[in-house]
């Protein structure tokens, strides 16, 4: 009988021998004979993965998922016309548009109207003087913008401001002539003033150009103060001459011009004025000058006829008459040309009145200017009349008389 240990001992034994695999070391290949990598292997595309449903006991029967295909995308078509945007793209420029529209009403024209106004109210004391010297020494300023308000001249053509060549305005006031407008004739293409359209930003301001291909009649407004004579003016100087100066534009030799004149607004005296219906300016006006050629004409500025108005109309809107003006004897003068032809009636003006003594120097009228200015508390503008000096020794290359000069 077999020893039951002995049994056991050699069962284990073959079992261990028979499990157990013996192995030898690996050996690590020659780079030479090493295999090419393979790349990994892709997985392969899948429509949708079907959600992980968990099994509960509601849910012990199983219903399969069926996928669904991503729906494919294709680009829009174009936009064929206007009506193919939706109105709703327009939504963000129409709340922009109203915003600065906003802007402008209650910020931008209050706050310019209001500056003004203020400009104003701070030079208008300027003018209530008594001296004839010094409304004149502020209008000649005036004329080359060295104040910054007057109650004259309007910001754009035509005013005088705006002529290029001031010699002969400067010796029309030297004999107490105030110029007010003019412009002269011809056909010309510029940029029209003002503008079509301003947008003031706050600080800075939108114009688009409004071009003008314009024909145009020479015409010359201007206010004579005292047509009569300073014989019975408060003057020192009694001006024979002056009495003469209405009847020579009224009555001029040449029968080029015609002349309205009105004076203390009983009477209007005219001289063959241009008819009702003959425009100051006709012509057409475009945003781009390229298309000025192919735009029918149209009347700018209608033509006055016999009119002529008083001397409240000849001052900015809103402001008073200076009380030397209101006060005392002025005419209101307009001479115009019958024909469209370039022609400068300063000049021509000039031509009558140049044997009408001067009332006032230049020297004359800068003192007693700088010193109401300096009175006032109001700085003398830069400048001032030493470089204004230098037009009076030459117009059209002729020399000028030195009293006729600034001192």
């Amino acid at each position: 009988m077999a020893n039951p240990l002995t049994t056991i001992f050699e069962t284990l034994k073959t079992t261990i021998y028979e499990t157990i695999i013996i192995s030898k070391p690996r050996e690590c290949p020659s780079p030479a004979e090493a295999p090419p990598p393979t790349p990994p292997a892709l997985p392969a595309p899948r429509t949708c993965d079907p959600p992980c449903i968990p099994l509960t006991a509601a849910s012990t029967v199983f219903k399969p998922y069926t996928p669904h295909p991503i729906a494919p995308t294709y680009p829009q078509p174009p936009l064929e016309s206007l009506d193919d945007i939706p109105p709703t793209s327009f939504l963000p420029v129409i709340i922009l548009g109203t915003a600065v529209l906003l802007f402008l009403t209650f910020y931008c024209y209050p706050t310019k109207l209001y500056s003004t106004r203020l400009k104003a109210h701070q030079y208008k004391f300027l003018w209530d003087t008594s001296d004839w010297r010094i409304l004149v020494g502020l209008t000649e300023l005036s004329l080359f913008n060295l104040l910054p308000w007057t109650p004259f001249f309007p910001p754009n053509p035509p005013s005088a401001t705006h002529w290029p060549d001031k010699s002969y305005l400067q010796r029309l006031l030297r004999r107490g002539i105030i110029p007010l407008e003019l412009q002269d004739g011809g056909v010309s293409t510029q940029r029209a003033s003002p503008p079509s359209y301003a947008l003031n930003l706050g600080l800075a301001t939108l114009h688009i150009p409004r071009w003008l291909q314009s024909k145009k009649r020479a015409y010359f407004t201007f206010l004579v103060p005292y047509p009569e004579g300073y014989d019975r003016a408060p003057l020192p100087l009694h001006d024979s001459g002056r009495r003469t100066f209405i009847d020579a534009l009224l009555n001029d030799a040449e029968k080029r011009y015609g002349a309205v004149v009105r004076h203390l607004g009983r009477r209007t005296v005219q001289s063959r004025p241009g008819p009702p219906h003959l425009a100051l300016e006709v012509g057409a006006e475009a945003p781009l000058e390229v298309l000025l050629p192919f735009l029918p004409d149209r009347v700018v500025r209608m033509g006055l006829g016999g009119e002529v108005g008083p001397v409240g109309e000849c001052v900015r809107e809103g402001v008073g008459v200076p009380p030397l003006l209101e006060r005392g004897e002025v005419a209101v003068v307009r001479v115009e040309a019958r024909h469209f032809g370039k022609k400068r009636l300063d000049e021509w003006v000039y031509g009558l009145v140049e044997k009408v003594p001067l009332i006032w120097t230049g020297g004359e009228i800068a003192e007693a200017t700088g010193q109401w200015l300096e009175r006032n508390g109001v700085e003398m503008p830069d400048g001032g009349w030493g470089v204004l000096s230098r037009e009076f020794y030459g117009i059209n290359g002729a020399g000028v008389s030195k009293e006729d000069a600034y001192m």
